[in-house]
């Protein structure tokens, strides 16, 4: 935002300034960029969007750029861990040494961490906080 945008003189309520400060001390915004985010969101809203974690639990999110990205990153993830879960079935099957089964099993377990921080780092968007009532 540029010091030229115009300038409007605000009226709050001590309650909602508090929780526009903490949001925005927790975001690393000022007041200012915080309150400009948050209108443009609510008059701009981006659609709705489902994310399926690898359990098959289907979940609605409220779509941030941050969101978008970690649902591409979770996506791929899931894609990767699928085709390693076929090649572990067709290693045990085909009777192979338990090295390359225990190498692909090492694999999975890597992607299963990094598929639960995706997750964990996604539930800041989808929990939603007593102000969005």
């Amino acid at each position: 935002m540029k010091q030229t945008d115009p300038q409007y003189k605000l009226r709050l309520p001590q309650e909602l300034k508090d929780q526009i400060e903490a949001a925005a001390k927790q975001s690393g915004r000022s007041m200012n960029a915080e309150i400009v985010a948050r209108l443009q969101e609510s008059l701009n809203p981006a659609p709705n969007i489902f994310i399926n974690d690898h359990s098959g639990i289907t979940a609605l999110v409220s779509p941030r750029s941050q969101l978008t990205r970690l649902a591409g990153d979770l996506n791929s993830l899931q894609d990767q861990r699928n085709t390693l879960a076929v090649l572990l079935h067709a290693t045990k099957s085909s009777g192979r040494s338990q090295e390359e089964v225990n190498k692909i099993t090492a694999e999975i377990a890597v992607i299963d961490q990094d598929i639960a921080t995706i997750l964990s780092a996604m539930q800041k968007y989808t929990t939603r906080r007593s102000s969005d009532y």
